[in-house]
């Protein structure tokens, strides 16, 4: 005779859920690629800002001739003047601490330590702040929807597991 009913929804004390594993499995390959994503923007932020600002003032160019009107031209303007090579470096470095963060906290999480989720919640939080305190206003907005809708996705996925944890 079993000492605890066979039904799906049990999980011994130190056995890891299988949706837990999947989410822990997707932060470490999205936190391993930020990582370097973000070391590589780091390294190449002159190149990336001469070659956006020539993207942008070519846009800005064509926006003119087509008579566009002054609201398109100012959100390219503001983007043009938010990409600096010391701008892209302070995101590239607030990513990479998002993502070192993401990544320790599923590695904890991963062993059922719930501090892992704090470590990941941290994370999110510098990967949705950052971007404002970085690029202020609409650019930071821009730059920090993407990343927080999935990120928030996780948490509250994350946070369904926490009774796993100790």
């Amino acid at each position: 005779m079993e000492p605890f009913p066979a039904s799906p929804s049990y999980v011994s004390p130190n056995q890891r859920p299988t949706f837990l594993t999947v989410l822990c499995i997707l932060t470490f390959l999205s936190s391993a690629m930020g990582v370097f994503s973000a070391v590589s923007n780091y390294a190449g932020a002159d190149l990336a800002a001469q070659v956006g600002q020539k993207a942008l003032e070519d846009a800005q160019d064509k926006i003119a001739d087509q008579g566009a009107g002054d609201f398109v031209e100012r959100i390219i303007g503001t983007v043009t003047e938010s990409l600096t090579p010391e701008r892209i470096r302070q995101s590239a470095v607030a990513n990479l601490v998002y993502n070192l963060l993401t990544l320790a906290g599923a590695a904890l999480m991963w062993n059922l330590r719930k501090p892992g989720f704090y470590l990941y919640v941290a994370g999110v939080l510098i990967a949705v702040i950052a971007p404002f305190l970085i690029y202020g206003g609409l650019i930071g907005g821009i730059s920090s929807a993407g990343t927080a809708f999935i990120s928030l996705i996780f948490v509250v996925l994350y946070a369904l597991n926490l009774k796993y944890m100790r």
